[in-house]
């Protein structure tokens, strides 16, 4: 029994090593590219070829933007593998969160012509984080606008059962294939539907899935290539809802 008990530990740690090198690895190459960019167009200014500095800036600007987005996206992601989700932990409004955060999504919406649609049901209250919930909203409303084509749709709805309050997001986007779907919630995971066309770091959806999990909550996604996709969060319902 020791010795199962010693291999399977070992088994354990070995994978904890080779997913923290593969997350180095992923991480240093999103950090390289807006590097790489910014070098260049300094590389480019000290050679003084003319470069217009309008240009200049806004290749700069462009850069530090990336690597600021990456960094922050990481930072929230250790935030929640740190379980800090909790540490301002209480009653929260799920429904005005949602509503809050559905206001952002619209406006993000307007530019591509994509049509928000929203069904919350009020007064679903869970307990949790307020701003890391919002969060959860957040990106997973933009993660849909973003893989929507212009004069599509998105649906949010919160509704909840005799336990849990249920959360869906549902577009009307590219959708997935099958084979990505196990992996949609992997850290800088880039399915057809996560293409370099749509701007991203690849964390979102990770973030998304440890703050649900932090809450004791679950998230799931079925989707159909060319049809789009539906996330569905589950949080346990406080005792006052």
């Amino acid at each position: 029994h020791l010795a199962t008990t010693v291999n399977q530990t070992l088994h354990r740690l070995e994978a904890a090593f080779v997913a923290i090198r593969e997350f180095a690895t992923d991480a240093s190459h999103q950090l390289q590219t807006p590097l790489a960019v910014m070098k260049s167009s300094l590389e480019f200014a000290d050679r003084r070829i003319g470069i217009p500095h309008e240009e200049l800036l806004a290749q700069l600007s462009a850069g530090v933007t990336e690597m600021s987005a990456v960094l922050a996206d990481l930072q929230a992601l250790a935030l929640a593998d740190a379980d800090l989700a909790g540490t301002r932990s209480g009653l929260v409004n799920f429904s005005e969160t949602c509503a809050e955060a559905l206001e952002i999504v619209t406006a993000l919406a307007e530019s591509s012509e994509i049509v928000v649609e929203a069904r919350i049901q009020p007064a679903i209250q869970v307990w949790g984080d307020p701003v890391r919930l919002r969060q959860v909203v957040l990106n997973l409303g933009d993660n849909a606008v973003k893989y929507t084509g212009e004069g599509g749709r998105v649906q949010l709805s919160l509704t909840h059962n005799h336990s849990n309050a249920v959360l869906q997001v549902t577009d009307t986007g590219k959708g997935v294939d099958p084979q990505h779907l196990p992996h949609i919630f992997e850290r800088f995971y880039r399915a057809d539907r996560r293409a370099s066309d749509a701007a991203g770091t690849g964390l979102g959806l990770a973030i998304v899935k440890r703050i649900v999990e932090v809450h004791r909550g679950s998230i799931e996604v079925s989707s159909r290539p060319g049809q789009g996709s539906t996330f569905t969060v589950t949080l346990p319902l406080s005792s006052h809802s």
